[in-house]
Formats: C-alpha cells, sequence, structure tokens
C-alpha cells in the first residue's frame, strides 16, 4: 500500500507499529521511524540516549527531504534535521522524562530485584518475559519510559510531520502505530485514575464455550508477564502470572486462573485473588486504550489548528480484537468473535457520519484509500473499496468475510459464524499449508450469533436445523482455501 501511494506522488511515512517489524518492506517509505530497542529497519538504534525523540531512517535519502545520506550506519533521532526550513529542531531535552527520575529508578531497581531473585535471564528471553503485566506511570500525556509509553513520544513525531505536510503542501501519507493496548498495560496514572478497579466488570463467560474444542483457546502471551506492582492492589507481589489453563466446556468449569485445575471430577470454586487479577487486568487495559484515545485527540486536535482536518483522509483501525477473561483467556489468540472483530473508522471528505452494518474486513483498506486518493484499483487486490458505502451505509458489500489464525479458518455470515481447524496441530504457514488440506471435522465450531452473540454454545452439527447453513458456509470456506493457494 505505501509503495503504491508513494508511486503516486505521496510522501510515505512510517511511525511506530506498522509492520510488525520495521524492517518489513523498508523501500516504500521515504522515512521509517520506531521505537525498536536495538535498531529501526536494520540500523543500529538506542533512542533511550535522546529523550522524547524515535529513530529514523529515510531509505531514499534526500528524495524525502530529510535526510541528505543514502546508506546509514545507524539510525538518527528525528530531531536530526538536515538543511530544510520546514524540519524543525525541539528542546526535547528539557522536556519531562521520567525514565531519569529518581522514582523511576527505584521502582525499576524494586523490580529487576524480584525478576532476578526468581528467574536470573527472564528479560532476556522474550518480549515481556519478567515484565509487570500493568503499571502506572508518573508522567504525563507525553511521558515515555523504556518498556513504557512509546506512544507519547510518538504522537509528537506525528504532529511534527502534518505541521511539515502543511509548510510543504503537498500530498503526504503518514502513518500513526499505536502499541498499546498491547501488553504491558503501562499508562499514565491519570487515565488509570478515570476508573474505580472495584466497579470494573470482569467476564462472565471464563470459560471455552460449551462444546468447543480444545483448540479454540491457545493461551501463550500473558503467562510470561509479572503481576503488576503499580498501581498497588491485594495481588501487587510482582511475582509470576499465576499458572492458567482454560475451564472446559462450559460454566462448571473453574474461574480464569487455575493452577488447581487438573481434570478432576470437581473442578475447583472462583478464588476472589483471581477476579483481583482479572480486574487489575481490564482495569490497565481500560487505562491504556484511554491512553491512545486521548492521544488520538492531539492529532486530531493538530489537524483542525492548521485547517487540515477537511481535507484529510483519517483512518482508525486495528489489526485484531481482545479477550478480557472471556472464554478463559486473555490477549488474542483465537478464532472467537472477541480476537477477530476491530474498530474501523473511516473519514473523508465529502462524506457525511454513517453507521455501516456491511460485513467489511481488513483487506478492504487498501483499494478504499487508492479509490478516496483518485488512484487506479491494482488487480492483484483481494479486498474491495468501502467508499460505495460510505455513499450508502445500507449497500450490501460482501456475502462473507475470513480469518485465520494458526492451523483454524473462519468464515462469517451476517449473523454466523463457522471454524474448521485443520486436520494436524501445526504453527508456521508452510506446515500450516500441508496440514490444512484436510480438516478435522470433530474440531469445528458453528455459532449463531442471533441468538448466541458471546459464543458460548458450539451448535455445529451435520444434521439439524443448522446443517444447510453449515454446509453452505463450509463449502464457502473450501472456496476461500483454494484461492489463497492459487495465491500463495
Amino acid at each position: 500500500m505505501p509503495t503504491a501511494l508513494r508511486d503516486a506522488g505521496y510522501t510515505t511515512i512510517s511511525n511506530g507499529k506498522i509492520y510488525h517489524s520495521s524492517a518489513d518492506n523498508v523501500h516504500s517509505w521515504d522515512e521509517v521511524c520506531g521505537h525498536d530497542g536495538g535498531s529501526i529497519a536494520g540500523y543500529a538504534c538506542d533512542y533511550r540516549t535522546r529523550p522524547g525523540s524515535m529513530c529514523c531512517v529515510w531509505p531514499h535519502g534526500m528524495s524525502s527531504g530529510r535526510s541528505s545520506t543514502q546508506n546509514l550506519s545507524s539510525a538518527k533521532g528525528h530531531t536530526k534535521c538536515p538543511d530544510d526550513a520546514t524540519c524543525q529542531e525541539h528542546d526535547w531535552e528539557n522536556e519531562l522524562d521520567f525514565s531519569r527520575t529518581e522514582k523511576f529508578v527505584k521502582w525499576m531497581e524494586a523490580i529487576e530485584q524480584a525478576k532476578l531473585a526468581k528467574e536470573p535471564d527472564a528479560s532476556s528471553k522474550c518480549f515481556g518475559c519478567g515484565w509487570p503485566a500493568w503499571s502506572g506511570v508518573d508522567a504525563d500525556d507525553h511521558g515515555f519510559f523504556t518498556r513504557g509509553l512509546p506512544d507519547g513520544k510518538m504522537t509528537r513525531k506525528v504532529i511534527e510531520d502534518l505541521r511539515t505536510a502543511k509548510a510543504k503542501g503537498t500530498p503526504h501519507f503518514i502513518t500513526c502505530g499505536f502499541v498499546r493496548p498491547h501488553l504491558p498495560f503501562a499508562a499514565p496514572y491519570s487515565y488509570w485514575g478515570m476508573y474505580n478497579r472495584d466497579d470494573l466488570p470482569i467476564a462472565t463467560n471464563p470459560w471455552n464455550a460449551e462444546g468447543a474444542t480444545a483448540r479454540a483457546l491457545h493461551y501463550r502471551e500473558l503467562g510470561v508477564y509479572n503481576l503488576g506492582t503499580v498501581p498497588v492492589s491485594e495481588v501487587s507481589t510482582g511475582e509470576r502470572m499465576p499458572e492458567y489453563k482454560p475451564a472446559p466446556q462450559g460454566p462448571d468449569g473453574p474461574a480464569l486462573y487455575s493452577s488447581e485445575w487438573n481434570g478432576a471430577a470437581e473442578p475447583p470454586k472462583p478464588n476472589l485473588a483471581r477476579d483481583v487479577v482479572s480486574r487489575s487486568l481490564v482495569h490497565g487495559y481500560y487505562a491504556a486504550t484511554s491512553y491512545v484515545d486521548g492521544l488520538v485527540g492531539l492529532v486530531l486536535d493538530e489537524l483542525k489548528a492548521l485547517d487540515m482536518y477537511s481535507e484529510t483522509v483519517i483512518l482508525f483501525n486495528s489489526d485484531h480484537g481482545y479477550h478480557l477473561g472471556e472464554h478463559g483467556t486473555f490477549c488474542k489468540h483465537s478464532l472467537y468473535e472477541l480476537a477477530l472483530r476491530v474498530p474501523l473508522i473511516v473519514k473523508a471528505p465529502g462524506f457525511s457520519a454513517s453507521r455501516v452494518p456491511a460485513l467489511v474486513e481488513n483487506l478492504d483498506i487498501f483499494p478504499t484509500l487508492l479509490d478516496l486518493a483518485g488512484i487506479p484499483a491494482l488487480p492483484h487486490l483481494q479486498g474491495k473499496s468501502l467508499v460505495p458505502l460510505l455513499r450508502s451505509p445500507d449497500a450490501f458489500h460482501k456475502e462473507a468475510v475470513y480469518a485465520r489464525y494458526r492451523d483454524g479458518d473462519t468464515v462469517r455470515f451476517r449473523s454466523s459464524a463457522l471454524s474448521e481447524y485443520c486436520q494436524g496441530n501445526c504453527w508456521s504457514a508452510d506446515s500450516c499449508t500441508k496440514s490444512c488440506a484436510r480438516q478435522r471435522e470433530q474440531d469445528s465450531m458453528f455459532y449463531d450469533h442471533a441468538v448466541d452473540p458471546d459464543e458460548n454454545l458450539n451448535r455445529f452439527s451435520t444434521t439439524g436445523s443448522y446443517a444447510a447453513l453449515i454446509s453452505n458456509m463450509s463449502a464457502a470456506l473450501a472456496r476461500h482455501r483454494a484461492t489463497r493457494m492459487l495465491n500463495e
């Protein structure tokens, strides 16, 4: 997508988490800026030496008007400007940097000591290993510290980009890739204070759906984190997150965190401590989400201040949804609706506000932006432009949308969902492609959203009242797989 826009004359700028790796497709961008720990787009980077700045590279040198160096030996802070009147230095050094305060240092030392006492190399094993799953930060909206709040400084960078675009008067494609509300749930204390933890809801269905396969859940991410220490609660121990196994087969299983559960005939009853952990995680998610919402507001305010709001296409989207204890899991690792449904907001010149009920998918974003920019559609795209829906919100768009996670494929019709799993368990794309030549029927799941929007009862059956619909949806999935294999 950025390649197509760049070829059409747009300056393309990647800020934050756009590709999962900042080195992916790097030459489609005029500028790539991020906050990866050791490098950005393959170049050495230590953003911590420049409080408030991001690390940036310019793959095409002077063509972006940002750098005169074609092959960079290291990434530069984004405040390192060439001779360009539209790129102004900012005195970041005098801004608040919580990572240098005495309070932060003592806090991090306490966390590190707790980790070292338990597992000496925990923090080096993976992203999140040994980190607190939630934390409050004594900083303003723009505050930043290592492994904490990169989104505030990225928002400043985006505002700088908007001012540059205004001064240049040329087309720009500027991305704003927020990390939050991804784990760890870190946000300034002011956003934690927006919610009373004891009043927050926790999942009312902390179990795998009745009749669902165990393969429906892939618990992985949360377990590497530690319990948060701030804000203070009954579980502010800094210890490893409790061992987890999802409660099986409906509401008669145990609560969210079930180290006692070992398949015994009588599962243990819900435990208050587990509820406190769950509520703390929900509190962190709410705080982190509200923090990002506030940062989005700063970007929109700047567009209006620059008198650019009415002429700018704005698209807000996410790469996945999130479980907050529902179905006995956290994070995104499932084919349930909660993990797959994402926000999608499009604001474009000439269109009034509306809510669109059509089935759409993230594949539709690429052709939509080309359409809005007046760029001819590319023949290889699988998505469909959403512009007809912006004109007529009730128009038909697609009969079905598709998603995949690991060894499972799913299809959504208007009010139903069918998920099928490969014959064998797999993880990588290659192994999944090979093992998915056949599906394991006994692991299939069908949910009727008209009567069961929370997907608590698997109604899959090759006989009975749903049989014809399930057959049609399975055929749609088979056609989708065939098309995908041709593309691969």
